[in-house]
């Protein structure tokens, strides 16, 4: 049968086995910790940089969107503007022109006026000696 006892080579067991455990941790466990510990902090500080660059393209892109609404609309200010200032420009000078028409059209009658008076007196001075005429013609044709 076997017999089990507790002799000095347990306690040397015990010894290597702490040994190893000291050594595992001083040697392994200790600087993959800490590789792992910086590694998780970079990724962190990059994690926190990543999203504060991300948070600044966003608020650029709400600048941007907030400048493009304002020239946006001082374009459409401007155009409109532009377009009533046009539309008086014209107004003023189709105005303009109307009067114009009417003055020429005036001084036109008006010469037109003058212009038939003076035929009739014309024709007035002429219509009698040109009675005289055809009455003569037609009574020196008639005896």
């Amino acid at each position: 049968m076997i017999k089990v006892g507790l002799d000095h080579t347990l306690f040397l067991q015990i010894i290597q086995f702490l040994l190893v455990v000291f050594l595992t941790n001083k040697l392994i466990v200790k600087p993959i910790k800490g590789t792992m510990d910086a590694r998780n902090e970079k990724i962190d500080k990059l994690m926190g940089e990543a999203e504060a660059q991300l948070k600044a393209v966003e608020e650029s892109r709400l600048a941007y969107e907030m400048k493009l609404k304002e020239i946006r609309s001082e374009i459409a200010e401007y155009q409109r503007k532009v377009k009533e200032e046009t539309s008086a420009k014209v107004a003023a000078e189709v105005g303009k022109a109307k009067e114009e028409i009417a003055k020429t059209t005036e001084k036109s009658r008006k010469e037109l006026e003058v212009a038939v008076t003076e035929a009739r007196q014309s024709l007035k001075q002429d219509i009698e000696p040109l009675c005289k005429l055809i009455y003569k013609k037609i009574s020196d044709t008639a005896a």
